[in-house]
């Protein structure tokens, strides 16, 4: 976020970070999907950590919700496949 790393002074002010250049969506406007320029960016500046989120969010098609509950247990790597909780 680019107004968080301005405050710390890890950005400088003129400086425009990768997330701030990805155009926020407008309030009530349509829901869509990331251009894959859009995706590249997110995914080539994603912190290590949050970067598997981002990846099954993106190429498994799952919601926050179904991601931050997936342990590392229920990607069936042998069949290509995410076991999704039902709870």
């Amino acid at each position: 976020h680019g107004r968080h790393a301005r405050r710390r002074g890890y950005l400088p002010e003129a400086k425009v970070s990768p997330a701030e250049s990805i155009p926020r969506r407008a309030e009530g406007a349509e829901i869509g999907t990331y251009t894959p320029a859009e995706l590249d960016a997110i995914l080539r500046n994603a912190r290590p950590f949050w970067l598997p989120a981002f990846v099954l969010g993106a190429f498994a098609g799952m919601r926050p919700s179904e991601v931050y509950r997936t342990s590392w247990e229920q990607i069936r790597w042998d069949q290509r496949a995410v076991a999704v909780p039902g709870e």
